[in-house]
């Protein structure tokens, strides 16, 4: 960095939009927080398997997030230097030329699309759709979402300019241009990797024209500046730079993982592996989903779980502890006695490392003299193991460089970090910043800015561990992840009949 640079106490700020809110964080050019907010809004679920969000909401939740950041400056003489936006990807904005969406939008956990996703299969060939895309034909991508809409919605569909994620829309309301890049990209379902561009074959069968996907550019580049009318809505000066983002997973970079082998542990709603691959190797189970890096010559292969953070919400609330940090005091107890109930997590289907649309969550093993605690701290264990499972599987393909770097937010917890270390058998690096989905659209606007002379360059400046946390030995939990494991598939057939009932 430069000593300019270093003097002038100039800013960036980072727009982060989540799967339940939006958050704004303003970042020094060394990576410090200076101010940060988050604005929850509304998730709607009409049906079963409707989950839907609106468009406007994500851009007057950013509008508050921004103004309050803005406006919790200490020193009024600092500039925002330039502006990046990164947000939860699979979400499918339908909207007008003017940028206007045209209703809400279809998100992760939406599934209307189940058959449109087979059909897209059944026509292109499940190898081919793999191969090009780096993942299966999900009903959360938004192809199987598009393909939908112009069966159903045929008056939405013929009406829409561009087909955008939650990310590219905000940032086209900021600019007023329209663009996507790899990571985003990959997240349709309809990139494909060898050309590292949309793939003709699969619009087609998607039903989505190539000329409503946005144009791909590069991570780091200037998308334009802000319009007078998003600068004053945000409070800020007209035509400061907004860099073009990438979907959430730019938190490879705001882990650092710049190396193959290296990985990362997602902890949100979601629950998400992530390792750094030096080439392109699709995972001959499907069980992973490949993509780019944003550093060229390496790629990002990993899986997610859908409810992570949200499992546990879900059963503090249904044991009646008023949140999951009163919930988590049961962590005292840990490690788990050999006879403790087990927990399945995936309350909407699991991703990853199988694929089983209709699994839900369940507790089992329960005793006469099993308590609250015990049901809790079996949700705590049941998610670890749910993470675990995706990272046995990564490690196969990828092996295991160091320890797996995590964030230290909500997570950050001393007895659930420990739980986590103890059934990863592996070290836990706990970043020094809470925010690492926004650090990494940091090293992406430093190398736009000419700060670093790349995002490689401002990771290793910017990006720090602050602690690590030892597993401990194993002991039962060897067993008794096994034990999950094969309930998982015994219980295959009861998913099925559970989800005709609904």
């Amino acid at each position: 960095m430069s000593e300019t640079a270093a003097r002038t106490g100039d800013l960036v700020l980072a727009i982060d939009v989540g799967l339940t809110n939006c958050k704004a964080v303003l970042f020094d050019l060394d990576g410090q927080i200076v101010s940060r907010m988050a604005v929850p809004y509304e998730t709607s679920r009409p049906t079963r398997d409707r989950v839907e969000q609106d468009p406007g909401a994500w851009w007057e939740a950013a509008i508050v997030a921004v103004r309050c950041v803005i406006a919790q400056k200490t020193r009024r003489s600092r500039r925002v230097l330039a502006i990046g936006v990164t947000a939860h990807m699979h979400a499918l904005a339908c909207v007008n030329a003017k940028l206007r969406p045209l209703g809400p939008a279809l998100i992760l956990g939406d599934r209307r699309a189940t058959g449109e996703a087979e059909e897209i299969t059944t026509e292109v060939g499940e190898d081919v759709v793999y191969r090009t895309t780096g993942t299966v034909m999900d009903p959360s991508m938004p192809a199987a979402k598009i393909r939908w809409l112009w069966r159903n919605e045929p008056e939405r569909w013929s009406e829409t300019a561009w087909f955008l994620g939650c990310k590219d829309f905000l940032r086209a309301r900021l600019t007023g241009e329209v663009a996507t890049e790899p990571v985003d990209a990959c997240a349709t379902s309809l990139y494909d990797l060898g050309r590292a561009g949309w793939s003709e074959t699969i619009a087609e069968a998607a039903r989505a024209p190539l000329y409503t996907l946005p144009p791909i550019r590069r991570p780091e580049s200037m998308a334009g500046g802000l319009l007078p009318a998003a600068a004053a809505q945000l409070g800020l000066p007209n035509g400061t730079p907004v860099i073009i983002g990438a979907g959430d997973d730019i938190e490879v970079l705001g882990n650092g993982l710049l190396d193959a082998g290296q990985s990362l542990e997602h902890l949100g709603t979601t629950g998400s592996i992530l390792a750094v691959a030096a080439s392109a190797t699709p995972d001959p189970t499907r069980a992973l989903e490949l993509y780019p890096h944003t550093i060229d010559g390496l790629w990002v292969i990993g899986g997610s779980m859908t409810a992570a953070g949200a499992a546990l919400d879900w059963a503090a609330r249904s044991l009646g502890y008023r949140s999951v940090k009163e919930a988590a005091g049961c962590l005292t107890a840990w490690p788990t006695a050999a006879h403790a109930p087990v927990f399945l997590p995936n309350l909407e289907g699991s991703r990853s490392p199988r694929r089983e649309p209709f699994e839900r969550g369940a507790w089992l093993g329960m005793r006469p003299d099993t308590s609250r605690a015990d049901l809790m701290l079996a949700a705590f264990e049941g998610v670890a193991q749910g993470i675990q499972a995706i990272l046995a599987r990564t490690e196969e393909l990828v092996g295991a460089t160091g320890p797996i770097t995590v964030s230290a937010g909500e997570s950050a917890d001393p007895g659930w970090l420990q739980v986590r270390a103890d059934v990863y058998g592996r070290p836990l690096a706990v970043l020094e910043t809470s925010e690492p989905t926004a650090l990494g659209l940091l090293t992406l606007a430093t190398a736009a800015l000419g700060v670093d002379e790349s995002p490689a360059a401002a990771v290793r400046r910017i990006v720090r561990v602050a602690k690590l946390v030892e597993p401990r030995p194993a002991g039962t939990r060897a067993r008794r992840l096994e034990v999950v494991a094969a309930l998982g598939l015994a219980l295959r057939d009861t998913w099925q009949v559970l989800a005709g009932a609904e």
